[in-house]
């Protein structure tokens, strides 16, 4: 989506000729981190810009439902990707396009705290790239300021239940991601006048991120390279377990040719040595993940 000449349906308060879209679209989660992979959803929050009237909310709405549908229609040549806009305010009961007030006093107020953490992750993609920089720039500042004391922020209990090296496992990315996100809100400073401790620009990945933190003082340099080596290690087998299924997955698969097919892709890709197996490997990268965040988070 790209900045048009306004439809001739909002009337008077359009200028003529070519101006800015008063609509941005923000990417969350991989898409926000620029780590977009095969098979992943394209999870999109629509805003609009403040000052929005009724017919303008109505016709954006209508242009945010042909995207989504445009993106993830199916055809005989497939789809391009599933859209996900189940993240804005109140989920699916919320409106498809937030203006941008609504979407700073939920993040200030009633948003849930798994919700806060994944719009930490947003970034512009579409529509008005400049106002959805300064969109999620005021949201970024709302959200930490909310959780200045991180009282309400402590790294939750991986689960047990899936396959080694899933985002959920004991070790997996998701501990990465938390560790990320709790040093961040645990170090932002707040006040008028105060700097934050911990600097990095809308849409910094996740090796970026820890690099950051690691700048700030906050991640030691044998903490930081683990966590990098093991976001990386761990990112690699599932583009390998998606370029093998054609799906994400939350492990390694249980189909035995499938297996071998991951396996012999890493092992290209020279992540595994000769006599080391991608079970073996993704194991030991786990234990090595939760040790990193365990020093990080008992530091504090």
């Amino acid at each position: 989506m790209v900045s048009a000449s306004p439809p001739a349906t909002l009337g008077d308060r359009q200028p003529a000729g070519e101006g800015p879209l008063p609509l941005a679209v923000l990417g969350v989660g991989q898409l926000g981190l620029n780590e977009f992979d095969l098979g992943s959803d394209a999870r999109l929050l629509f805003v609009a810009a403040p000052g929005a009237s009724r017919v303008e909310m109505a016709l954006w709405s209508r242009l945010a439902e042909k995207t989504v549908g445009v993106l993830s229609s199916y055809t005989r040549d497939g789809t391009l990707f599933a859209a996900d806009t189940r993240l804005r305010p109140h989920g699916r009961e919320g409106q498809l396009v937030t203006a941008e007030d609504e979407l700073l006093g939920y993040v200030g107020g009633s948003a849930d705290v798994r919700e806060l953490l994944t719009y930490l992750q947003a970034a512009p993609v579409a529509g008005d790239i400049r106002l959805g920089l300064e969109i999620a720039s005021r949201l970024t500042a709302v959200l930490l300021n909310r959780f200045a004391s991180c009282r309400e922020v402590t790294l939750r209990p991986s689960n047990t239940g899936t396959a080694p090296g899933g985002y959920d496992d004991p070790g997996g990315y998701d501990d990465i991601s938390f560790c990320i996100w709790y040093l961040r809100l645990r170090h932002h400073q707040v006040g008028a006048t105060a700097e934050p401790r911990v600097h990095w620009p809308l849409g910094a990945n996740t090796a970026e991120q820890i690099a950051a933190l690691h700048a700030a003082g906050l991640v030691s340099e044998p903490d930081a390279n683990a966590l990098s080596e093991s976001a990386a290690l761990l990112r690699s087998v599932d583009h390998a377990v998606r370029l093998v299924t054609g799906k994400p997955a939350d492990g390694l698969p249980e189909h035995a040719s499938q297996a071998e097919s991951v396996e012999s892709l890493v092992r290209r890709w020279g992540l595994l040595a000769r006599d080391e197996t991608l079970a073996g490997r993704v194991s030991k990268t786990r234990q090595e993940v939760r040790r990193a965040c365990r020093r990080v988070v008992e530091l504090e």
